[in-house]
């Protein structure tokens, strides 16, 4: 069998036939670099499929405001493995790749219901539309998906009502990832 395709050294001896040392160290060096290459695949695999750059963030507080959108700002990491790193603003992307995030958000308000959403940003840019409305006293509208992020970018979220005028409302949000793929 040819191993060359693979990167691996070819053997010139048909094992067993061993006929001196040199055959034995062609066999050798072809099983070095087997064990190599799967060492290589088993790491991939543990760092893609087992520990992905996971992270989670939370607001510790109801912030109060009479603002129609606003972009949380989060001050404690719940959580932040495989280099995702966490920040104000949301959760810092290690490596290219595509991400499955997610935000919940509790919103209380005082007066005449109101419809809330939250939307999932990139660099404080939508990534997608608005997602699930919410028009209960104690709101809990929430988004997922999935979207190709850069190394460096910044997975944050915005709230936003559609109510006329300046309500008074309050609001403490939550945000999660984890890289489904390394591109």
């Amino acid at each position: 069998m040819d191993t060359t395709p693979l990167g691996f050294p070819y053997p010139e001896c048909d094992p067993p036939e061993v006929k001196d040392l040199s055959d034995i160290n062609q066999v050798h060096a072809l099983a070095e670099a087997v064990n190599s290459f799967m060492q290589i695949l088993e790491d991939r695999a543990e760092t893609e499929l087992l520990e992905p750059p996971t992270g989670r963030m939370i607001m510790t507080a109801l912030t109060a405001t009479t603002a129609n959108e606003v972009i949380p700002a989060f001050n404690s990491a719940t959580f932040a493995t495989g280099g995702m790193g966490t920040v104000t603003g949301g959760l810092l992307v290690p490596t290219r790749g595509w991400y499955l995030a997610g935000t919940y958000s509790l919103v209380n308000y005082v007066g005449a219901p109101f419809e809330v959403r939250t939307q999932l940003l990139r660099n404080s840019t939508a990534v997608m539309g608005y997602g699930t409305v919410s028009q209960t006293v104690n709101s809990l509208p929430y988004q997922t998906g999935v979207f190709l992020c850069n190394a460096g970018d910044i997975i944050g979220v915005r709230i936003r009502h559609e109510t006329a005028g300046s309500p008074s409302w309050s609001y403490q949000s939550r945000i999660w990832g984890a890289r489904l793929v390394e591109v």
